[in-house]
């Protein structure tokens, strides 16, 4: 199994994420109006109960763990440039404005053997599994005759 973590390392990698929480407003007015809100003092997640029009809005905005690549690539360059505490600038999307706000940041890296232990023992089996059926298919083709009696066929009668 330790063979087949390190033959293939990349399967494991796991990509920057973000935990962040978000105000999504259609207008850039209204998105500048929370953004000086939150300049001031108020809390991002009131604001975001309260305005916010995205689906996260009743959880304060919470959008939770996203890897780096998943969003459009502007809002993924505005959030993955921000550091855990960071307000964002009004960010134009391909639907409205956003303005976040990162909680927590977790870098590119490789899973632990001892985390995905499971995994690869699921692969190995499936691989196996797989081969062995490849393997007795064929011996079947190979050795079982297969004779089709015609007049038997005709015979039958379907309803």
């Amino acid at each position: 199994m330790k063979a087949c973590f390190e033959s293939a390392p990349n399967r494991f990698k796991t990509p920057d994420r973000v935990k962040f929480r978000q105000i999504f407003c259609r207008t850039r007015k209204q998105a500048k109006q929370l953004h000086a809100r939150i300049r001031t003092g108020e809390s991002l997640t009131d604001l975001a109960r309260e305005y916010s029009e995205g689906p996260e809005a009743e959880k304060g905005g919470e959008v939770g763990w996203i890897a780096k690549g998943t969003l459009d690539s502007t809002l993924d360059k505005t959030l993955f440039s921000l550091a855990p505490g960071d307000l964002s600038p009004v960010t134009k999307g391909p639907s409205g404005y956003h303005i976040f706000e990162v909680v927590s940041r977790r870098p590119a890296g490789f899973r632990a053997f001892s985390e995905i232990i499971s995994s690869i023992e699921k692969t190995l089996m499936e691989q196996k599994q797989e081969s062995f059926c490849e393997k007795w298919l064929q011996n079947l083709r190979t050795n079982i005759r297969i004779k089709i009696n015609q007049k038997e066929l005709d015979t039958l009668e379907f309803s």
